[in-house]
């Protein structure tokens, strides 16, 4: 029993990396990757002992990149433990993902909303849309994230910086790293559309299980 895609509070996840790992081992799953969005792990590799139980942890994270102006994601799996270089790139990005969160704000021009914090800005936590639209809501500009991202921050808005990292490169420098890449919940018309073109870049992956996505999805997918 595995699960290849999860995220914790070091990006939009609800509990802490160990939590998230006793949980995966209390439910009986056997290998696991904890893919926060551009964020680099910080469980070590391999196999764990929880409380009697063992679960292997596989290196992995999941970038952000625009291929024809569409923002995808693109999940990155390591063999062993996770390369310093690659944990450097990671940092970049999450840095980055601070100063955009920023300049949503500023275009967003709203009462009531702070910017990103130091651990962001650091490197240490991976901000994203959901912590906008949470703050959107708890700030009292919208009922809920549903409407936050409707309203003022998806990607027909504009009001959230386009990501800078091209899919091309993404999937290149992932390679170099010594990653095997995954496409994150791709929208099924752009599976059919793009996959042969990916796979040329280096893709050798599609994710065909997800929530919310029905037998007759996952069997287009596959």
């Amino acid at each position: 029993r595995l699960d290849l895609h999860m995220h914790t509070t070091l990006s939009d996840g609800a509990l802490p990396p160990d939590e998230v790992l006793a949980r995966c081992a209390s439910n009986g799953l056997d290998y696991v990757a904890i893919t926060d969005h551009d964020m680099a792990p910080q469980l070590s590799q391999g196999m764990h002992q929880i409380s009697g139980r063992q679960v292997y942890l596989i290196h992995a994270t999941e970038l952000s990149a625009v291929y024809q102006e569409r923002e995808l994601h693109l999940l990155v799996y390591f063999p062993g433990p996770m390369p310093q270089s690659f944990r450097d790139f990671l940092r970049s990005r999450v840095q980055e993902r601070a100063e955009r969160y920023d300049r949503a704000l500023q275009r967003l021009a709203l009462s009531g909303m702070e910017g990103a914090d130091d651990a962001a800005r650091e490197g240490r936590r991976s901000i994203t849309r959901q912590h906008l639209a949470q703050a959107l809501v708890r700030a009292g500009h919208v009922p809920n994230t549903r409407a936050a991202f409707r309203q003022m921050i998806g990607n027909h808005t504009g009001n959230v910086p386009r990501v800078s990292l091209g899919w091309e490169d993404a999937i290149s420098i992932a390679r170099e790293s010594g990653g095997l890449c995954s496409w994150a919940h791709p929208p099924l018309e752009l599976a059919e559309a793009w996959s042969g073109i990916f796979a040329s870049m280096g893709l050798v992956a599609l994710e065909t299980r997800r929530p919310g996505l029905g037998r007759h999805g996952r069997a287009r997918l596959e």
